[in-house]
């Protein structure tokens, strides 16, 4: 959205929006052999803490694409220029699913650097919620007026890598 009397013309965009935090998890389930091979369960998550939510109010919309949404009469486009206020709305949600075989590659500086080569399955989830609203008093248009995108991927396949860790102390790495 922008506000066509400002001089800088922007007013908001969901590319000014900063996910201050995201609260989230990872639990990790391993078992070695004396020998440091072994293998991992791995999970971790990102969940919102709330939505990522703004209102722009006497704004134009940036859209010029919602010219091709017609109803009404109208299009898209217009019935989000003829809006009193915009809305506009963000979730994102993050989870990964980890089984991993180990083996030890070595270990230097007296066994306080480790490394290890790693091969295992991996599942991946996205999923994002973006809706942007048009509320407008022009009787031309219904209200509100919706445009809304819903994002999911379940991403999965093999992997292949290697991690090293260094150990300042006995505990503390």
């Amino acid at each position: 959205s922008y506000d066509p009397t400002n001089p800088t013309g922007l007013y908001e965009s969901s590319a000014n929006w900063g996910r201050g935090s995201m609260g989230g998890m990872e639990a990790v389930i391993a078992r070695r052999g004396c020998s440091g091979n072994g293998f991992e369960f791995r999970y971790w998550g990102l969940y919102p803490e709330a939505c990522e939510c703004a209102t722009g109010y006497a704004a134009d919309t940036a859209l010029g694409g919602l010219s091709q949404v017609n109803f009404g009469g109208g299009t898209a486009f217009d019935a989000f220029n003829a809006a009193d206020y915009h809305t506009f709305y963000r979730n994102n949600e993050f989870q990964n699913f980890e089984f991993n075989l180990l083996h030890c590659g070595g270990s230097a500086n007296c066994g306080r650097t480790n490394w290890e080569w790693l091969a295992g399955f991996r599942y991946f989830y996205f999923n994002e919620d973006f809706s942007y609203g048009a509320f407008g008093s022009d009787p031309g248009f219904p209200d509100p007026v919706y445009y809304d995108l819903v994002t999911t991927n379940h991403l999965y396949g093999f992997q292949l890598g290697g991690r090293s860790e260094h150990f300042v102390t006995q505990r503390f790495g």
